[in-house]
Order: C-alpha cells, then structure tokens, then sequence
C-alpha cells in the first residue's frame, strides 16, 4: 500500500496488508492459493465418502428410488418402513457418537 513520504501507515492499513497477504500466501509445500482451494475441497470429499453416515444415507435414497420406479421389487411398506427406520436410527447413533468424540466426552 503505498503510503506519502514521512507518514507512518496507520493500525487498520496494516491488518489490512496482513489479510491480503495471507490470502496470496501459498499452501505448504509451494503450491499457490488455486491448489491450496483444490486440495481442501478434495480433502472434504474424501471426508465424505469416508462417512458411514453418508454411505447409510445413500442406501437407503437407493433403496426408496428402486422400490418407487421398479414394480418387480415386491418389498411390503412395513418393511420398508422397518428398514428406513433402522437407517435413520443407525445414522442418528453414528452422528451422536461423532459429536461425542469431537467434544472430548
């Protein structure tokens, strides 16, 4: 930032160039900020699909678009709400026993 001769910058120009500057500072390892985006949002996709909530979650999705479109796949509705339910429950658990070990319990 360019500052008139003989003036000192002022505490707001100089948190200022400290954001900026570590907005343009590259990742570790020497790549620049476009990598360091692309590599958190692969880190979060592994995440992802790493998650066994996720992964109940899409069984079941499956589960109801095959019973809903495919006429051959005889399953009654209790059973169908039998087994939903224990997808439900299972996710639950899994998200309770997540945020028990992020707080340390």
């Amino acid at each position: 930032m360019f500052v008139g001769a003989g003036s000192e910058p002022t505490r707001t120009e100089n948190a200022l160039d400290e954001r900026v500057g570590a907005m343009a500072r590259p990742c570790p390892g020497g790549c620049g900020p476009i990598h360091y985006k692309r590599r958190k949002i692969m880190q979060k996709w592994k995440l992802l699909l790493g998650s066994r909530k996720f992964w109940a979650a899409v069984i079941g999705l499956a589960f109801l678009v095959i019973r809903h479109f495919d006429p051959t796949f005889e399953v009654p509705e209790n059973e169908t709400i039998a087994f939903v339910s224990v997808l439900a429950a299972y996710i639950l658990g899994v998200a309770v026993e997540d945020g028990l070990k992020a707080n340390g319990s």
